[in-house]
């Protein structure tokens, strides 16, 4: 279900009749509900992932709020980070890695196979920042597994970002919200402008981009330096 598609924007205004609909105590295991969904629509594959990185930042952020002693905090918050910064490293550099090892050995060496998690860089880096907070007492762990699970996995940016911070997202994502007409209006707006911003300007860019990067030695410096501007644009 790509973003720029009839089908997304077909699931977000059934997500947002439903919010509204919905008791106001229930939109939050909505927003998960569907936000599983949207994932799930991409494989279900890296759910493990997801889910392990989410239980284990979840309860890190607890235990190091109740442990006393700064060694036992530093402690608990290192392995946590390392593990989910390792399982991020394996599944991007991994491979890339082998092939590399390689081709300087100059021996074949098999790929590993891994599981696929879609958004891994985005979820990692949001959950880790999320338990670093915590950690240096900017804000207390959340309390409800399920609504940290919908921050984590809130389905506009899981897979392509921005990194939400908890304390940025947690207050819209879990404050009872009155439909409004001037707010639905704005957010409108808003969506219109990043569509033209991607579809107008981001996509007419990639043409010149693509053509250069992928043929550079067809070309001069000029052009060269005019096709990194426009990838910075784009």
């Amino acid at each position: 279900m790509s973003v720029i598609s009839l089908s997304f924007m077909a699931f977000t205004a059934v997500v947002f009749l439903g919010y509204f609909i919905l008791p106001m105590k229930v939109r939050p295991y909505w927003l998960l509900l569907t936000s599983l969904y949207f994932y799930g629509c991409f494989g279900w594959d890296g759910f493990i992932l997801l889910t392990l990185s989410v239980v284990t930042t979840f309860a890190a952020a607890h235990i190091v709020t109740k442990l006393k002693r700064n060694g036992a905090k530093k402690l608990v918050l290192t392995l946590t980070v390392i593990l989910n910064a390792g399982i991020l490293t394996a599944v991007k550099y991994l491979n890339y890695s082998l092939s590399l090892l390689g081709r300087i050995i100059e021996l074949p060496v098999k790929e590993v196979s891994l599981i696929v998690s879609l958004g891994i860089a985005f979820y990692t880096m949001q959950a880790i920042s999320y338990l670093v907070d915590v950690y240096r007492g900017k804000y207390p762990p959340a309390r409800n597994f399920f609504k940290y699970f919908c921050y984590m996995t809130y389905f506009p940016i899981i897979m392509q970002g921005p990194i939400s911070r908890y304390d940025q997202l947690a207050d819209q994502l879990f404050t009872p919200h009155r439909f409004s007409f001037d707010r639905m209006k704005s957010g409108l707006s808003l969506t219109l402008w990043g569509l033209f911003k991607k579809m107008v300007i981001a996509d007419r860019a990639a043409l010149l981009v693509n053509e250069v990067f992928g043929n550079y030695t067809e070309y001069a410096g000029l052009e060269i330096v005019t096709a990194a501007l426009m990838y910075t644009v784009q």
